[in-house]
């Protein structure tokens, strides 16, 4: 009964918005003034303005800061190789699977100065606008 009061209590708050409401909300692009789902808004500018500002990994204090030489790691990952550590030094993380999208999009916002080289994808060039490796380089499709 307690339990109840208090989900009851949180919907009723003022503050806090139900799902149904948040899918609803709506903004408008300060160029066009066009409407669109809050969450599609920095697709759209990065698409119809080309305002990457909003499409960019945010890069934490230290990178910034500090006087980094980009570095390029070449590994080795077959496909039976289900978890890959990543290369870079003191890095914690470890892939889930065999894809390789997921290492890409790790160094994408974790190292943004490097570039990794898989042996099975071969050298895939950087996109300028967001920083990904990818086959189709500058292409809209992965923004």
């Amino acid at each position: 009964m307690v339990r109840l009061s208090v989900v009851h209590n949180a919907m009723n708050n003022q503050n806090t918005l139900s799902f149904r409401e948040r899918k609803r909300q709506r903004v408008q692009c300060q160029w066009c003034i066009k409407n669109f789902a809050a969450s599609y808004i920095n697709i759209h500018r990065a698409t119809a303005h080309h305002d990457f500002e909003y499409a960019l990994p945010a890069l934490s204090e230290a990178l910034l800061e500090d006087a980094h030489v980009p570095q390029s790691y070449n590994i080795s990952w077959p496909r039976v190789i289900l978890h890959q550590c990543c290369p870079v030094q003191d890095c914690p993380f470890t892939s889930l699977n065999a894809g390789t999208l997921a290492m890409y999009r790790h160094f994408q916002h974790k190292h943004p100065f490097d570039t990794i080289n898989i042996a099975r994808d071969g050298t895939r060039p950087k996109c300028t606008f967001c920083g990904l490796q990818t086959a189709f380089p500058n292409g809209l499709h992965h923004l």
